[in-house]
């Protein structure tokens, strides 16, 4: 699993971070100056985290837990996740 891009975006976020007892959004963090690599990870976890059929891929979520981020429901409905949340060390990352 490649995972060089989100390591990037969660460590460029974290330089950026001001109170770091605090849940911080990555997006807001970076918005005005990375929004293409911003746009990349999106695709990305898009890509990797969700199935053709729209459902969460259960072991790729586990792989990136293996590099120390959790990834779990953001928005839910009666059907399941509508986005999904990846974070570490208190940052957050939308997708979905």
């Amino acid at each position: 699993m490649n995972v060089e891009l989100l390591d990037k975006i969660f460590a460029l976020a974290a330089e950026r971070r001001e109170n770091v007892d605090e849940a911080a959004y990555v997006d807001d963090l970076l918005r005005a100056t990375h929004q293409k690599e911003l746009y990349e990870l999106e695709a990305w976890c898009d890509e990797t985290l969700i199935t053709s059929r729209g459902d969460v891929d259960a072991a790729a979520c586990n792989g990136l837990e293996q590099h120390g981020y959790r990834v779990g429901p953001g928005e839910t409905d009666s059907f399941g996740w509508l986005t999904g949340v990846i974070s570490k060390n208190g940052m957050r990352f939308v997708f979905g």
